[in-house]
């Protein structure tokens, strides 16, 4: 089954059982899309990152009102280094998730 999270803010994490579900689930890293990047995505990202997650941002899976607000947003969240987040596109993704799972694709 499916997990669902209903969240009623721009954040995922906002009065939602989002966390607890990760962290009961083990997880450590999140892969991110949506749209409206520079604010929901956004939010959410860095919510991910302040709670010590390791978020990944698929790239060409978000959107915008403003292709320019887009690229900013996710330009700011993988500036220093990484500091808030990563980034790579979906093509990208799917090709390391292959090799982790031992696809040949």
């Amino acid at each position: 089954g499916e997990y669902v999270v209903f969240k009623p803010g721009k954040g995922a994490f906002f009065k939602t059982h989002f966390y607890d579900l990760l962290k009961d689930l083990d997880i450590t890293h999140i892969m991110v899309a949506g749209v409206t990047t520079e604010v929901c995505m956004q939010s959410s990202v860095r919510e991910a990152t302040d709670r010590g997650f390791e978020p990944l941002i698929i790239s060409d899976a978000t959107m915008s009102y403003f292709e320019r607000y887009r690229q900013q947003t996710i330009e700011q969240l993988v500036a220093q280094g990484a500091l808030v987040a990563w980034s790579a596109e979906s093509s990208t993704v799917v090709k390391a998730l292959g090799r982790a799972c031992g696809s040949s694709e």
